[in-house]
């Protein structure tokens, strides 16, 4: 993922929380921002992903209960602002990875029931109403890219009865109409006119998972599936090329 542009994202979110948010939002806003672009860059730097994520992960958890207080307190009386602070820890729990990701569908819920409130629903605050239906998808990417990398790690080969669960993997993110891609590509039209900077991050984020299954088809096709399966795969790989390519997403990978 593009450094520059996640962080043009973070700084947005930022901005806009800077205007009419209460000190203890911009606070929490001002530590997200700095937890995550501090493990971008970490990670960017460092081999060894492990220990990153490892060395980052109380921090997180600890920034995303704090804000999903902060929201659940104010959720009947300030809506909008809730909302803002369940932007805050859903982003946290999504990044904590194992340590709290379980929690973000849970947070979103809360998200959507306080931008369903509003004078405008969704309208009313676009950005972050849209994200938060979408953190759950980008959170449940890493999972199944996890469990890739599990797959492709445990040795040379991917062993035959692990075959299937890797046709089902790669449908999972990529398959059409319900696979993540599809469903974040969705969120990345929604948002054309109304969020510049989210639609930007998220068409890094739908690079990054298409450049997980494309590169995992290389290593599957070295396992020695059956023709059929290797047909399966291409489909699914070929079909998310195609669709990103018309949104006009990248999908070069490194």
């Amino acid at each position: 993922m593009k450094l520059k542009l996640s962080f043009a994202w973070v700084t947005a979110c930022l901005l806009l929380a800077g205007c009419a948010a209460p000190v203890e939002l911009i606070k929490l806003d001002n530590e997200w921002a700095r937890a995550y672009t501090g493990k971008l860059e970490a990670e960017r730097t460092n081999p060894d992903k492990f220990l990153v994520a490892t060395s980052f992960e109380p921090q997180l958890v600890d920034l995303s209960i704090r804000a999903e207080k902060a929201g659940d307190a104010i959720a009947a009386s300030d809506p909008a602002m809730a909302v803002g602070f369940y932007r805050v820890a859903a982003s946290s729990a999504w990044k904590s990875g194992s340590a709290r990701e379980a929690q973000v569908l849970a947070i979103s819920d809360k998200a959507g029931k306080a931008c369903a409130s509003l004078p405008k629903q969704d309208a009313s605050q676009p950005r972050d109403c849209i994200f938060l239906k979408l953190v759950p998808q980008l959170a449940l990417f890493d999972v199944k890219a996890r469990e890739i990398k599990e797959l492709v790690s445990a040795g040379p080969t991917i062993p035959p009865a692990k075959h299937a669960r890797s046709l089902e993997l790669v449908n999972e993110i990529g398959g059409s109409p319900d696979g993540i891609v599809a469903r974040v590509l969705a969120g990345y039209r929604s948002v054309e006119t109304v969020a510049p900077t989210l639609r930007g991050y998220l068409a890094d984020n739908l690079t990054v998972e298409y450049c997980a299954i494309q590169n995992f088809f290389g290593s599957f096709i070295g396992s020695l599936p059956s023709p059929a399966q290797v047909d399966s795969m291409r489909t699914v790989v070929n079909g998310a090329k195609a669709s990103l390519e018309a949104a006009q997403i990248s999908t070069t990978c490194k």
